[in-house]
């Protein structure tokens, strides 16, 4: 593992941004046990644009609001994802920059319902490169206002 100083720390739920989808304000659940992570969606539409797919999505990331905010992202990929309950749905993927505290790098995130989850998005094991989670923390990165 080496030196722990080298990862980025971060607890059990973190604040951050998405810029490339001008979220400027997420709460994200750190969790290790996903694969994949994910981010509260609504509703989606599939378009093209200069000859890529493309999605628009609906969705709201204060979890004390149903404002709703529209982003769109370049489409990646359609993949199965199975939730801790077994379920299995086809979601849609896209990519943007992660923002935590002072460093930042591209995740992929898959889109689906998570309305009646507690956290809109969810941070999976495959953005958590360099990261050292402590699971008894919360907001070690910071707040942002």
């Amino acid at each position: 593992m080496g030196d722990i100083n080298k990862y980025l720390q971060v607890g059990w739920k973190e604040w951050g941004s998405l810029p490339d989808l001008d979220i400027e304000r997420v709460h994200i659940k750190i969790d290790t046990g996903a694969k994949t992570s994910s981010l509260h969606c609504v509703k989606y539409e599939k378009f093209e644009r200069k000859g890529k797919t493309w999605v628009r999505f609906w969705t709201a990331v204060d979890q004390d609001s149903e404002t709703l905010q529209v982003c769109e992202a370049r489409l990646l990929d359609k993949r199965s994802v199975t939730s801790s309950g077994g379920h299995s749905t086809h979601r849609p993927v896209i990519q943007s920059e992660l923002v935590l505290g002072d460093n930042s790098w591209p995740i992929e995130i898959t889109l689906a319902d998570r309305s009646v989850m507690r956290f809109r998005m969810l941070l999976g094991r495959e953005a958590m490169v360099h990261m050292a989670v402590y699971p008894h923390e919360a907001h070690i990165q910071g707040q942002i206002i």
